[in-house]
């Protein structure tokens, strides 16, 4: 049985999509998997599909975004910067 705070901590760092589910297991001090998954179902939380990737291409960065991306650390570089173009994206 996991704590309503456990289970608080697993919907909060499940939505800032840095973590995988091993990483929330060791953060919550919950030894399953499937333990996870259901916390966030019972919390209405979507499952992260992740995208099929059509092209890869290469970015360079200038010094004060380099500095911005290390402060955020996404756990998945391109997944984030795919979300942004489309939260930002006019078609």
């Amino acid at each position: 049985m996991i704590s309503e705070q456990q289970e608080k901590n697993i919907v909060s760092l499940y939505k800032e999509q840095r973590y995988s589910i091993a990483d929330i297991m060791r953060k919550t001090n919950v030894g399953s998997a499937q333990t996870i998954y259901k916390v966030l179902e019972k919390h209405g939380v979507r499952r992260q599909r992740r995208s099929k990737q059509i092209r890869k291409i290469s970015v360079c960065l200038d010094e004060k975004t380099d500095e911005i991306l290390r402060a955020i650390k996404p756990r998945n570089i391109s997944d984030f910067v795919c979300n942004l173009i489309k939260k930002c994206a006019v078609v």
